[in-house]
């Protein structure tokens, strides 16, 4: 990996730990910009104006640039912040889809997550709920909407879950969803006899 290359990485490494150091998000910009990185404009315009005519004509005159191609074709609705995707929604999408999700560069400082229709296969729900706390995520619902009790908590809610058929869903509460977030996973695994 080049000089340029590592100093863009260790910036943005550095930013999903601070997300609040806005003098290291601007360096991180002028970076992008100097390559011809779109993202760093918008991380510019983001600093002068978040929400403003000019942040949001950018995002639509260059979301190709901004937002993976696969998404785009799917109904979606979306939110930046600071040049990068913070909030994705999206009717339906594959479950290859949505690991690209998880994985883009597009979506490396995501907080928040809605698909609502999409199924999670019984053998990857472990490995995607790993990939999912890796992103550091806020708030990720997969799937329909309605009461369930958390797997490992066993309390009613009815905000996060994966998958949508009944015999091969893993919910979690907010309250699991974020302790297993901070929480080391092969000690949670250790704990866990949901998948066999």
């Amino acid at each position: 990996m080049n000089n340029h290359k590592q100093k863009v990485k260790n910036l943005q490494d550095y930013l999903i730990d601070h997300p609040d150091d806005d003098e290291s998000w601007l360096v991180l910009g002028d970076i992008l910009q100097e390559e011809g990185n779109p993202r760093g404009e918008l991380i510019s315009l983001y600093h002068k104006d978040p929400g403003g005519d000019e942040y949001l004509s950018f995002i639509e005159r260059n979301k190709e640039s901004l937002i993976d191609k696969f998404l785009l074709m799917n109904e979606i609705e979306y939110c930046f912040k600071w040049g990068y995707l913070y909030s994705l929604s999206a009717k339906e999408v594959s479950y290859s889809s949505l690991e690209e999700i998880i994985k883009s560069e597009h979506t490396l400082f995501l907080k928040h997550l809605i698909i609502d229709n999409c199924d999670v296969p019984r053998k990857s729900k472990m490995i995607f709920l790993h990939q999912i706390r890796k992103k550091r995520l806020e708030s990720c619902k997969i799937g329909k909407s309605h009461p369930h009790n958390c797997f490992y908590c066993n309390r009613t809610y009815d905000n996060i879950f994966l998958s949508q058929q009944s015999r091969s869903n893993l919910h979690l509460c907010n309250m699991c969803f974020n302790w297993l977030v901070s929480y080391s996973f092969d000690d949670y695994l250790k704990q866990s006899t949901l998948l066999s």
